[in-house]
């Protein structure tokens, strides 16, 4: 600004009626006034923090400068009150209210100065009036105007917090069936199946990590909106990806008869370094929504190598459907949050409109481009690209050897001809079968779906494309069982199809032109392969701990947990996994025996009477701050909130789980927390498991428990003493908490109340009582401005959901139930367990 000053005083100096003397005043005032600011720069490299001192002496020095320029320049310095209003305005903006009436009170001061003391402002007073009461009323209404701006910022940082926590709640609520489908997977994977068995359960398993990791995001696009989402520099196997994504995909497509395929080109390398998670979350919005909005026909995922050279490769993605289409009007804001093509769509096909935005702020932060082209009634392609990096090792051994695992079947005109492509499915140890007629081959392929190895992958070499090649093909298609066979069409020039010509079909074909590319085949047979072989990069528990057996000493733990049916769980799954442990009830407890003995590993509730847990790591920190291997610390808890486990971080534990914690996830957390392997839980009791489906409740009662977190429980039983011990802890603590729910109800004594609830909570979750701890959640929850009214209904509602309770525990157990009215009242309830 000073600089356009400058040139404005040095073109006025040629004016002939203006004296010269007024201009070189003027340009040697703002020149000073350049050297102060120079001089506030300069201070910044030493002092960077906001400094009010700074800002009060720039307010000064700049509007003072404008002031004695009106003053002494007469009319070139008229614009100079323009001047005094935008310093105004711009410190009110940037710093506010307090210092745009300090600018506005020099500015008055100053130009007032100016229509006293200046001679061209004295001959224009009614003009200088006018521009006084100005400068007056504008930083009024701006004043206002700020304020409006602060209020708005203030309701939306406010709502951007209730989002926060309706997500983090939500995520919570979500985790809690999500560990039955992941274990149920994981427990599926170390049983003995067959290889349509395992297919399921690898889907289960892919489909519950994904969805894992999806909810720990709390939705990445509420990252990506706060800059907070860090982006993944891992190697993976594209085909891999691709495969158990349309896998995840594949049922719902077949609920709606629809072919589901990928279609890639063999000279994609698919020894990638990217992020593999991102990659595929914006695979599965995007082939998800097309399967949505598809009615008939087909969904097919195209990639192709836009261009490749000096370690990377540009691909080009491509989802093509034969949906319902999207008008241009439409098409312009798809990519918006929240946003679908019409109200309509939404009515008939629901979802929030999120899954297009997130893809497409996904691929710009991954530094690719996305669009699609779309024809309403006949179909749509979604499209985005994304620069991938090569991996530097070009085959693994293991590659190899997945190979010469795949089933494949050559048709050919004369079978145990050598020809290129038995020389190199030899070369590589790929075993084969050779077949002369596609009668045969049809034969074969079906009988085979019944048998242990099902043929994956069959290759037609040079086989004349005529009609019956041709119904061949597409009868593979139309078998169900068949559908998933890859197909390889070798073909010389003269007998040379195009895979169009064959239509929709479920199958992957794939074509090679003869003299063959090796490096193409073996992408083909790869891309194959891994349809069986799911390596994404995710291990499983018993994967982990199966590459783990070497015999480690066991573990002494401490666990601090105040409830008791936490605690013999706990303990039990500590036991079950050949740990030593020591039980304790509070952080006092934790210190004196931390104190006592040695331990490898504390397992603290973050909630305790006497002392919570992170006091109690604190002060355990400060008493050994001078040791070299301090004791790690897990921390427990059922607050599922982003302050918690903020909280916990400050606090220096590195490890946070919230309940209820699933064995698995605990031990693996002990795992790494610790560095020792640790094995995972195995049923290895038949007669529990035959208890449980024998005295299996009503319906009604699943309502009241979770099956899954209570088969997790049975599982550490070694006999039914101890579920019968586990059954009397938990009546006699619902007991307790129940009567001081009672008093503190009746008291008006919020503050214990909610303790209870949250204790109730609690050991009603590790048991899988979910009702009951919904109950007792909603009475956690009572504000204090309603707990009058509410507080009495809801304990009788808990006492209700407690009676319910015992009652699915006494069929599932065999055992007697007590009754809840029977419950004696108790002077000392619990106080605050988590």
């Amino acid at each position: 600004m000073i600089a356009i000053i400058l040139l404005y005083l040095s073109l006025m100096s040629h004016n002939v009626s203006t004296e010269v003397w007024v201009v070189q005043s003027g340009i040697l005032l703002f020149s000073v006034h350049l050297l102060f600011g120079l001089g506030v720069m300069i201070s910044f490299l030493f002092r960077p923090q906001r400094s009010t001192l700074r800002i009060t002496l720039g307010i000064i020095a700049d509007i003072s400068s404008f002031s004695i320029a009106m003053i002494t320049t007469g009319e070139i310095g008229a614009p100079w009150w323009a001047g005094c209003l935008w310093i105004t305005f711009g410190n009110g903006f940037r710093y506010g209210e307090r210092y745009l009436y300090f600018s506005t009170a020099l500015s008055v001061v100053g130009f007032s100065a100016a229509l006293v003391l200046n001679e061209f402002w004295q001959n224009n007073i009614p003009i200088g009036i006018g521009l006084l009461v100005a400068m007056t009323v504008l930083p009024g209404y701006i004043a206002v105007l700020i304020k409006r701006l602060r209020a708005e910022q203030k309701r939306a940082e406010e709502a951007s917090q209730a989002k926060s926590a309706f997500l983090a709640r939500m995520s919570h609520e979500i985790r809690t069936p999500l560990n039955g489908i992941i274990g149920t997977g994981d427990l599926l994977k170390t049983c003995k199946l067959n290889r349509e068995e395992r297919e399921y359960a690898d889907i289960i398993y892919a489909s519950g990590q994904t969805l894992l990791k999806l909810i720990e995001d709390i939705l990445d696009i509420s990252k990506i909106e706060a800059g907070k989402l860090e982006l993944e520099h891992t190697d993976f196997d594209l085909h891999s990806l691709i495969n158990t994504t349309l896998r995840m995909l594949s049922a719902e497509a077949e609920s709606k008869q629809l072919h589901l395929t990928s279609r890639i080109a063999l000279d994609i390398p698919y020894r990638l370094v990217g992020d593999p998670h991102h990659l595929r979350q914006v695979l599965i919005n995007l082939i998800g929504n097309a399967i949505k909005f598809t009615e008939k026909g087909s969904v097919e995922l195209r990639c192709n190598t836009i261009r490749s050279g000096e370690g990377r490769s540009l691909i080009r993605f491509e989802v093509v459907d034969t949906g319902i289409g999207i008008s241009a009007e439409a098409q312009a804001k798809i990519f918006e949050n929240f946003s679908q093509a019409d109200e309509s769509t939404t009515r008939k096909f629901g979802g929030t409109g999120l899954g297009t935005a997130i893809a497409r702020q996904l691929v710009e932060l991954m530094g690719g481009r996305i669009g699609l082209q779309s024809t309403p009634d006949i179909g749509s392609t979604f499209w985005f690209d994304i620069e991938f990096q090569h991996q530097a090792q070009l085959v693994k051994e293991a590659e190899i050897q997945q190979l010469q695992e795949c089933h494949v079947m050559r048709l050919c005109s004369q079978p145990g001809a050598e020809t290129d492509i038995s020389h190199t499915l030899k070369g590589w140890g790929v075993p084969f079968n050779d077949v002369a007629s596609t009668r045969e081959a049809l034969r074969l392929l079906i009988s085979s779906t019944n048998g242990i190895t099902p043929y994956e992958v069959i290759i037609l070499d040079d086989v004349p494309y005529s009609d019956d090649t041709r119904s061949f093909l597409i009868s593979l298609s139309r078998e169900l069982a068949l559908s998933s066979i890859t197909i390889l069409l070798v073909q010389s020039e003269q007998n040379s199809a195009k895979i169009s010509d064959l239509g929709e079909t479920g199958n992957t074909i794939y074509s090679l032109r003869k003299p063959f590319d090796k490096a193409l085949l073996f992408n083909a047979l790869h891309a194959s392969s891994v349809c069986n072989h799911k390596d994404d990069g995710i291990i499983s528990l018993s994967e982990h701990f199966t590459r783990n057996r070497n015999v480690q000493r066991p573990l002494k733990i401490l666990v601090a947990e105040d409830n008791s049916v936490n605690r013999i769980v706990t303990g039990r799954i500590l036991e079950h996994a050949g740990h030593q442990h020591h039980l304790v009830d509070n952080g006092m407890q934790v210190l004196d025996a931390l104190e006592k003995e040695h331990y490898d590993l504390v397992i603290v509730d973050m909630q305790m009477p006497e002392l919570g847990g992170i006091d109690a790591f604190r002060m355990y920190r400060f008493a050994h701050a001078s040791d070299d291997n301090p004791i790690p610390f897990i921390m427990l808890t059922a607050n599922a909130t982003v302050n918690a486990r903020q909280e916990c971080h400050d606090a220096g534990i590195k490890h946070f789980l919230t309940k209820p914690v699933s064995s698995g996830k605990l031990l693996e957390t002990i795992a790494l927390a610790t560095g020792h392997p640790t094995h995972p839980l195995h049923n290895t009791d038949t007669r529990q498991a035959g208890r449980m489906s024998s005295n299996q409740p009503g319906a009604g009662s699943l309502d009241v428990v979770d099956q899954s977190i209570f088969s997790q429980v049975t599982e550490l039983a070694p006999d039914n003493q101890f579920l019968h011990r586990l059954f009397d802890n938990f009546t006699a603590d619902s007991r307790q908490i129940l009567s001081g729910m009672r008093e503190a109800a009746g008291s008006g004594d919020s503050t214990r109340f909610r303790a209870l609830a949250h204790a109730l909570k609690g050991s009603s979750l590790n048991l899988g009582l979910l009702e009951l701890s919904s109950l007792a959640a909603d009475s956690e929850k009572i504000p204090d401005s309603r707990f009058q009214q509410e507080a009495i209904r809801n304990t009788d509602a808990v006492r209700a959901g407690i009676d319910r309770a015992w009652s699915t525990l006494s069929q599932l157990l065999n055992y007697p139930k007590p009754a809840v009215n029977d419950a004696p009242i108790s002077d000392h309830p619990p106080s605050e367990p988590s």
